[in-house]
């Protein structure tokens, strides 16, 4: 073989060993990369799981109500260390969440990561708004709240109704360690709405003035799965009603006589019913913003988008007035809209139904819709 011939073809064997070294380095580096990307994959699910599982054990009600029944004989622990413990649980998670690298992702994992940080920034943004000092809430206040326990709670053994009864014997604790965050926030200011607390006020006195046996917490004794025996029906009913009367009723008393006696007259009057008539109150607007609606908008930008659409509104429905009425004035046409009878609807007049529409209404669903607030007169909430 000519010595020419030879250096070509020992340099064809060197380029082809160096072409191999590049294709192993390189599937090295993809195994190392799909390591990479296989261990974070695993560390953000096992995260999201942890996450999952203790929020549950914080919030123990939401947990029934999504039938998980480990927490069943549970409540919120509302006092101050306990939400310092929630507040440090977010903590941890966020931090976390943010170590895993995101390049090293699927995208549907970049997406699942960037959710799990947003709502831990949430939660811990809820919570330094420190709602529990001065929230009374006619709608969602443990008066009502509480009392509706029956209808995310189902007892289906003697194990599930002694849980039952715990929960509703540490409901005495939870409306006086309700109570302590509230006189915590009277001391730095912080009260609620003086409608807020007239309503609610009414509501508490029209649930300790009933029977024990009426409030809305013992729906569920009366409802025992039907294969218990008479001793064990009686059994639930007697403990039930000792906890209702033993813990729930005082602490609703108790929660009366400190609305009315320190709240009340400490409570905001009408033209400071907003946020901003908070100390802090502005910065926790803005907060609650990006809490509710993922927008990262000013409470003055909210407004403005308000007066806008109210503006934009106005002009349309003057538009409209000037074709029906022969007006665009805004004042005329709701006065109209509302005082003359030609725009309302006779009942003495037949009404006539597509065709369609009548086979919907023999499809309807037929179902009992009721009010879902355990207080007579608190605002319904139906669905």
């Amino acid at each position: 073989m000519h010595a020419f011939s030879r250096v070509a073809l020992l340099e064809l064997v060197a380029m082809r060993l160096r072409l191999v070294r590049a294709v192993v380095s390189l599937v090295g580096m993809l195994v190392v990369v799909s390591a990479h990307a296989a261990a974070g994959a695993t560390s953000l699910s096992k995260l999201c799981d942890e996450y999952w599982q203790g929020y549950l054990e914080l919030n123990p009600r939401e947990a029934t109500a999504l039938g998980d029944t480990r927490w069943d004989a549970k409540l919120e622990d509302i006092t101050p260390a306990g939400i310092e413990r929630e507040r440090g649980f977010y903590q941890r998670i966020l931090e976390r969440a943010r170590a895993i690298d995101a390049k090293a992702l699927s995208p549907g994992d970049r997406v699942t990561r960037s959710a799990l940080i947003e709502e831990m920034e949430d939660r811990l943004a809820l919570l330094s708004c420190h709602l529990e000092d001065w929230v009374v809430d006619p709608q969602g206040g443990p008066q009502v709240e509480l009392m509706n326990l029956p209808e995310v709670t189902t007892i289906r053994s003697r194990d599930s109704s002694r849980d039952y009864v715990r929960r509703c014997r540490a409901m005495g604790r939870y409306l006086d360690d309700y109570i302590a965050n509230l006189r915590v926030g009277l001391s730095h200011g912080r009260t609620a709405s003086r409608d807020a607390v007239k309503k609610t006020i009414a509501e508490v006195e029209r649930l300790v003035g009933q029977p024990v046996d009426s409030l809305p917490i013992m729906v569920v004794a009366r409802a025992e799965p039907p294969a218990w025996s008479a001793e064990d029906r009686m059994a639930f009913a007697r403990d039930l009603r000792a906890a209702a009367a033993d813990s729930l009723m005082p602490a609703l008393r108790r929660y009366r006589d400190f609305l009315e006696r320190d709240v009340l007259p400490a409570a905001r009057p009408p033209e400071k019913a907003g946020l901003a008539g908070l100390p802090g109150g502005a910065d926790c607007y803005t907060k609650l913003i990006r809490v509710h609606t993922s927008l990262p908008m000013s409470p003055k930008e909210i407004h403005e988008l308000g007066l806008a659409q109210v503006a934009r509104f106005r002009k349309d429905l003057g538009e409209l007035g000037q074709k029906v009425f022969g007006t665009s004035d805004v004042a005329v046409i709701q006065k109209k809209l509302r005082s003359d009878p030609a725009m309302r609807l006779s009942r003495t007049r037949p009404r006539s139904r597509p065709r369609h529409a009548r086979r919907w209404r023999a499809h309807r669903p037929r179902c009992r819709v009721g009010s879902a607030s355990g207080s007579p007169r608190a605002p319904a909430r139906w669905w």
